[in-house]
């Protein structure tokens, strides 16, 4: 697999004379498309799935970037981690995780609630291989993100909504930037 390569660019200029020949509507649109979409952004983050192995990295690699392009200007969350496309939610709950961890603890440990606490404190804890957390992180917050996209379900469902409201909120704004009679 080849690795891909990004040029990065300083646009301030670009996006200086575009917005004085705009009369300001392009940065009025990207600061409210910022706005929009740091809300979910934020959510995101605070969501993801706990990424155990790679000590949270996924949760932390979430960016908002702008790219101005000949024909668009698009302002998107991107993930920089390199596996965000593979991170899902586990399949299992995070609340049959703990009714599967409190069983077993009381199973091996049946005449002393203190040994199956600590049984069950150890099936919990994600750095003991083999544990219902190694396996599984701490599950999944609901059923319906069960098994699910990390990205799809927290950035890009949300996202698409968020765009639709925005889009119709500045429809006005967005035809007279592009016939250019701002």
């Amino acid at each position: 697999m080849a690795d891909s390569i990004d040029i990065l660019t300083d646009d301030s200029r670009l996006t200086a004379h575009i917005d004085t020949v705009t009369n300001g509507a392009f940065s009025s649109f990207v600061t409210g498309a910022r706005r929009t979409l740091a809300p979910i952004m934020a959510d995101a983050a605070a969501e993801a799935p706990v990424d155990l192995v790679n000590g949270g990295t996924f949760a932390r690699s979430f960016r908002m970037v702008e790219q101005l392009r000949e024909d668009a200007v698009d302002v998107s969350i991107v993930n920089t981690a390199p596996y965000a496309r593979w991170v899902r939610f586990s399949r299992r709950l995070e609340d049959s995780i703990k009714r599967e961890a409190a069983a077993r603890g009381r199973e091996e440990r049946p005449n002393s609630p203190r040994a199956a606490q600590a049984v069950e404190r150890r099936l919990l804890d994600p750095t003991v291989p083999g544990s219902l957390t190694w396996w599984h992180g701490e599950g999944a917050p609901s059923d319906a993100l069960s098994g699910r996209s990390a990205i799809v379900s927290l950035v890009r469902s949300p996202g698409r909504r968020a765009s639709r409201v925005f889009i119709d909120d500045q429809r006005e704004a967005l035809a007279a930037l592009a016939q250019g009679s701002v």
